[in-house]
């Protein structure tokens, strides 16, 4: 197992440099704020990077030297405009507002800002990092089991031991894993280094009870094997994926007992349709979430089209940002499920904008791969296995709504950026 530690130092102007903070700021959180005491307020520098990016791109008239991205930035715009005209009659604050429109467009911001500024040559060192983080993040991870005794949702590895920190491990994990399978397939990538990854991935998973990441790999095994061609190459990596994940699902049982039941097809049909909700204690399941928030809010045909309004059921970590539907309703957790989050603030109308964006990701990344050869083609194919991901994350958590959703962006953004790569050029990997 070889990783490899070089990493060419490139000059970056203004906007590469806030793009950069974007994507790797947030693996530094757990080290600045939980052992260096940096306050939490750290994170918003994120905040205003994306702010400066958008500054900027609308100076320049939101230039995309490609213009393949145009559907999306359109998309963006239309959903924001959606959102604002819902605020003119759905007013309570417009603080809420703005916080709300915050929380959901700053990755749209992004995306646009990796389209539009990063260079093919960013996307090789980006990987480059990723696989030395992830090699770091797993020794960390190991350290807090094994010796702080760490599990679960305290399990973060360089992320952190704060509640729900192993939600920024579980989209770093898709990531990586997503890229490593799709680039063994097409011979970009060694054996050693996507077996060595998919051993020590299923492995942190089982330690910090990520169940829904076994879920998660075989969906990339599938969808990874329909958007390549055939090869043996591909035949075993589903044979020796299926074994690792069977391996790290039966690691995951011994030592949490109480997950014994998840991985039968009855214990999925129990869930889809119970009562008791995420937490068993009476609120929202996520697999009915739409049913139940209609039945307990959203009562008209108008309600369920337009929701409550952009930031209107929103919180924060300060009082004055707090809305009163979450001081009264916090305990449903609906603030859990990106699902259930839209739907309440943004109606059936806001869900189609949400999803929308990840079935155009999808189009504009097989559009961009049937015009492009070499290491950028799969790149491509990275960027369609995880728009669909995407999707599947949005439903079962809100992971997607923390800072770590920048690299997940950062992904879907891949074949804008790579689209220049010529022919032949050399693995990135």
């Amino acid at each position: 197992m070889k990783v490899n530690l070089r990493l060419k130092i490139k000059s970056r102007n203004q906007p590469q440099w806030l793009c950069w903070l974007l994507i790797i700021l947030p693996f530094l959180f757990g080290t600045l704020i939980e052992w260096l005491g940096a306050p939490a307020f750290v994170k918003y520098i994120l905040d205003v990077a994306c702010l400066v990016l958008l500054l900027i791109m609308i100076r320049l008239k939101l230039r995309n030297p490609e213009r393949r991205s145009k559907i999306l930035v359109v998309w963006g715009i239309l959903f924001f405009l959606y959102t604002l005209i819902g605020y003119l009659f759905l007013y309570q604050s417009l603080l809420y507002y703005l916080w709300g429109a915050r929380n959901n467009f700053r990755y749209y911001v992004a995306f646009v800002a990796f389209c539009t500024f990063l260079e093919p040559e960013d996307v090789q060192d980006y990987f480059k990092l990723f696989d030395i983080l992830f090699w770091v993040n797993v020794v960390v991870s190991l350290v807090q089991y094994f010796f702080l005794e760490k599990t679960g949702d305290y399990l973060g590895g360089i992320f952190g031991v704060e509640q729900g920190c192993n939600a920024y491990s579980n989209l770093f994990f898709v990531v990586v894993l997503t890229k490593s399978v799709v680039f063994y397939m097409e011979r970009r990538e060694r054996l050693a280094e996507c077996f060595w990854k998919f051993v020590a991935v299923i492995l942190v998973a089982a330690l910090a009870e990520l169940k829904f990441f076994f879920i998660e790999a075989v969906a990339i095994m599938i969808f990874a094997s329909l958007f390549t061609s055939f090869s043996w190459r591909k035949v075993g990596v589903l044979l020796g994926g299926s074994v690792a994940i069977g391996a790290g699902a039966a690691l995951l049982t011994v030592l949490f007992p109480y997950f014994g039941e998840f991985f039968s097809l009855e214990w999925f049909l129990n869930e889809a349709t119970s009562d008791k909700g995420y937490t068993y204690a009476g609120d929202l399941n996520r697999m009915t979430v739409i049913t139940e928030i209609n039945e307990r809010f959203l009562e008209t045909t108008a309600q369920r089209l337009f929701g409550m309004g952009l930031g209107n059921c929103d919180n924060a970590a300060y009082e004055f940002l707090i809305t009163p539907f979450f001081a009264q309703y916090s305990k449903l957790h609906y603030t859990w499920l990106s699902t259930a989050y839209i739907y309440l603030e943004t109606g059936w109308v806001g869900l189609i904008f949400f999803f929308g964006f990840f079935v155009l990701a999808f189009s504009n990344a097989r559009k961009i791969e049937k015009k492009c050869t070499g290491v950028a083609r799969t790149y491509c194919r990275v960027a369609k296995v995880m728009a669909i991901l995407c999707m599947m994350i949005a439903i079962y958590n809100a992971s997607l709504r923390t800072e770590a959703g920048y690299m997940v962006y950062f992904v879907l953004a891949l074949p804008n950026i790579v689209v220049k790569v010529p022919e032949g050029e050399k693995n990135p990997a």
